[in-house]
């Protein structure tokens, strides 16, 4: 019972979201999960990272005014212990690519998601 009230309160956290472009060594924050408007691996620097704190609910990339993400996400990543579900549609609608915790899809264009991705939701998956 306490270890679900602690996840619920994790998840009912503030979702921290930053837009930080890899530097060299300096220690960052873990990832959660990555969009990229790039190829992960070829450009990281390209990529939307949320980390600290699983984004809560549906999110949609038109309400991201930092970054241009809405139909222009070619590749994603997410991190152990969280799966994420790319959405066609704004509000988390429409057809829909399920990532797996662990998983980096450097182009989406082989599961025929690639510039298509308009909204997204994540859970713990622990």
């Amino acid at each position: 019972m306490f270890k679900s009230l602690a996840l619920f309160a994790l998840l009912n956290a503030a979702c921290q979201v930053s837009f930080a472009k890899p530097t060299g060594t300096t220690a960052a924050a873990a990832p959660i999960f990555s969009t990229c408007t790039g190829f992960i691996e070829e450009n990281p620097d390209t990529c939307a990272v949320w980390s600290n704190n699983l984004p809560t609910g549906c999110v949609s990339f038109t309400d991201i005014s930092t970054e241009d993400l809405a139909s222009n996400v070619k590749s994603v990543a997410t991190s152990a212990g969280v799966s994420c579900t790319l959405f066609t549609g704004d509000e988390c609608t429409a057809n829909q690519l399920v990532i797996a915790p662990s998983t980096t899809i450097a182009n989406l264009a082989v599961d025929n998601f690639s510039n298509l991705a308009n909204s997204f939701s994540c859970v713990a998956t622990v």
